[in-house]
């Protein structure tokens, strides 16, 4: 079963991949080790699939690129709305050049099928004990994924509103790096949903912070589409 817990469960697992080939790289080698995260979206643990070598400098994210947003059919393109302005200062990057939001590719599985990760973990961060701040932002077709707490998918979550639309609100735990996460989708005018999945420990009080965030963060988006 495709729930908002097991899709946020993928985020961190897919941060720490992608910051651990980061740091993998040396300065003078030409070449870099790349590995395509995975994320699981039925609960089971996600695992990275085997690296492979490239000859010459890579970009993370370069390779395989998903459809973007328009080929998707998606009400808004994740990596531009909410773009990093969206988010508050303190988890922020220093300077938004140096981690733009990345195209994220959708697993079999997931009932999205266009999303963007947003990564400003501290940079030694690449395990599951460290000081993070991920968020998926993702958008699913009128269906996919609904909004109502009612509906066996969204058990623990709570009904919330949002610029005037309906949505739901789920905060719990991470249970990989047991920081404060939170997701929270939302029903667009059109009936397809927006999302955003938060792993958080950077803002000044994550415990508080992390829905408030991730409340704002879908507010940006509901505006954008309205």
């Amino acid at each position: 079963m495709i729930t908002i817990k097991s899709v946020l469960r993928g985020s961190l697992v897919a941060a720490s991949a992608l910051l651990a080939v980061a740091c993998s790289s040396t300065q003078g080698d030409t070449t870099t080790t790349t590995s395509t995260p995975s994320s699981t979206s039925t609960g089971s643990s996600a695992s990275a699939s085997p690296s492979s070598a490239v000859s010459g400098p890579v970009t993370l994210g370069d390779q395989n690129k998903p459809a973007d947003a328009s080929a998707s059919g998606a009400r808004f393109d994740p990596c531009k709305v909410p773009g990093w302005s969206a988010f508050p200062a303190a988890v922020r990057p220093k300077n938004e050049a140096d981690k733009p939001p990345r195209q994220r590719e959708p697993k079999p599985n997931d009932p999205f099928t266009v999303s963007c990760f947003y990564d400003n973990s501290e940079a030694s961060s690449t395990s599951a004990a460290g000081k993070h701040f991920v968020a998926t932002v993702f958008w699913a077709p009128p269906g996919a994924m609904p909004v109502d707490p009612s509906n066996p998918k969204n058990a623990g979550g709570q009904a919330t509103t949002i610029g005037g639309r309906p949505g739901l609100l789920r905060p719990s735990t991470n249970s990989a790096s047991k920081e404060p996460s939170c997701g929270v989708l939302i029903e667009l005018t059109d009936r397809s949903t927006a999302g955003v999945l938060l792993v958080n420990s950077q803002s000044p009080n994550p415990d508080q912070d992390t829905c408030t965030i991730a409340q704002d963060v879908m507010a940006a988006v509901v505006t954008a589409t309205s």
